[in-house]
């Protein structure tokens, strides 16, 4: 018999009004190849497959659905009986109802992908736009998203990973023209492990709860159909001090767009080192870290008697950082004052008898219980990114810096 909620979650494709539908189309023939490529024949038999299945059963045979706990609530795993999935298996289509969005909305959806960006439209398309109560206009930018909070099919019931997550989504253009978002397997899944995708920080950024760090295998499905926890490999979230981590989820909105336009013609003649690739990717990565559980795994906080009550230590069941390496950014707002306070980040740079600052009274991260030190064994540097207004203060280390040791910034 269907799990009741594979009756109500058993769509195989997803539905809008016919004008979202010829917007996503008309978008798809603008998209090179490499963006939404079309299904392959060999992957079109396997879509027919995939709509079989859950027309019959729900989702495809080799796979379950199960209770992990009260706070996970429902997960998906591979059978106990089945075979092992290689890398590259197609699982399915995550499928819901084709939504219109302005483009500044997409962050803060549950249960959404987005499948097509930066779109601009007509007057005849505003009443079809779902806003969260902004005024739209045909100026502005928009967006399409699958969200799957009122339609979709099994795939809504993959749980969040950012630790080992073993599933991947990509979008691809179907025969029909529209785009859909397609999950295959990134690693290999064994009988009896969780699949897990990777939501990204935004998802729990707005969200009152930090997730538990989970891998494919800390809690399995078994012949019986119960859930088991494995103690060992569930990481488990050792910090009491939630709430103060919660607070310092921000992202990292560093732009300097809101100053005075001739501190901005100031600041692209000026020579500071510009961001690489490399540190571009870690801070991205760094970002999601932050926003979803506020302090990177291999980080621990400490009480002390500092102003902030508290510090930060490579964990003592961490990895060492090596010297060079990445630390994090330096959360906060740009602003010019004359004098620095309490809650103001140095850039070092002046304009106009002003210095400009970060101020971390409205936005910050863990960085900021980083106290400064003459023997710090963390530098600050700062770099400009890519365009004219945005600046970063990236920590990184001095020296090799092993488990349960204190991190201090280098005083200039």
């Amino acid at each position: 018999m269907m799990n009741k909620l594979l009756q109500k979650f058993n769509l195989p494709f997803s539905t809008a009004p016919k004008e979202v539908i010829l917007l996503l189309k008309a978008f798809a023939k603008k998209q090179p190849r490499s963006e939404a490529s079309p299904l392959s024949k060999a992957l079109i038999k396997k879509v027919e497959t995939f709509q079989k299945n859950l027309i019959q059963h729900g989702l495809p045979p080799f796979l379950e659905i199960a209770e992990v706990n009260h706070y996970i609530e429902t997960g998906v795993f591979l059978k106990p009986t089945a075979k092992a999935l290689k890398v590259g298996t197609f699982i399915g289509i995550y499928t819901g109802e084709y939504e219109l969005v302005l483009s500044t909305e997409t962050k803060n959806n549950h249960y959404a992908y987005d499948v097509a960006t930066g779109l601009k439209i007509k007057k005849k398309h505003l009443p079809l736009i779902r806003s969260q109560g902004k005024n739209i206009t045909v100026k502005e930018e928009y967006s399409i998203q699958t969200n799957a909070a009122a339609k979709g099919n099994f795939t809504r019931y993959i749980n969040h990973s950012s630790v080992k997550n073993n599933i991947e989504a990509f979008t691809r253009t179907l025969p029909d023209g529209t785009i859909e978002v397609c999950l295959f397997t990134s690693k290999k899944i064994c009988p009896g492990e969780q699949l897990l995708s990777n939501y990204g920080g935004q998802y729990w950024a707005v969200l009152p709860i930090i997730p538990e760090p989970v891998t494919p295998r800390s809690y399995k499905l078994g012949k019986d159909g119960h859930v088991t926890k494995n103690p060992k490999i569930v990481l488990g979230h050792p910090f009491e001090e939630e709430s103060l981590l919660k607070s310092m989820r921000a992202g990292l909105e560093l732009e300097t767009g809101e100053l005075e336009r001739t501190f901005r013609s100031y600041l692209s003649k000026k020579r500071i080192r510009s961001v690489t690739k490399s540190i571009e990717k870690k801070t991205d990565i760094f970002e999601d870290d932050i926003l979803e559980r506020g302090l990177p795994l291999n980080f621990e906080l400490k009480e002390c008697t500092s102003p902030f009550k508290w510090e930060v230590y490579v964990g003592r069941n961490g990895k060492k950082i090596k010297k060079g390496s990445f630390i994090g950014v330096i959360g906060g707002k740009w602003c010019l004052v004359n004098h620095l306070d309490s809650d103001m980040v140095d850039s070092g740079l002046e304009y106009k008898g002003k210095h400009l600052y970060l101020n971390q009274k409205e936005s910050s991260n863990f960085t900021r219980l980083i106290p400064s030190a003459l023997k710090g064994n963390i530098k600050a540097t700062l770099y400009k990114k890519k365009g004219p207004s945005g600046l970063y203060i990236v920590l990184s280390a001095l020296k090799d810096i092993k488990p349960g040791e204190k991190l201090l910034i280098q005083k200039k």
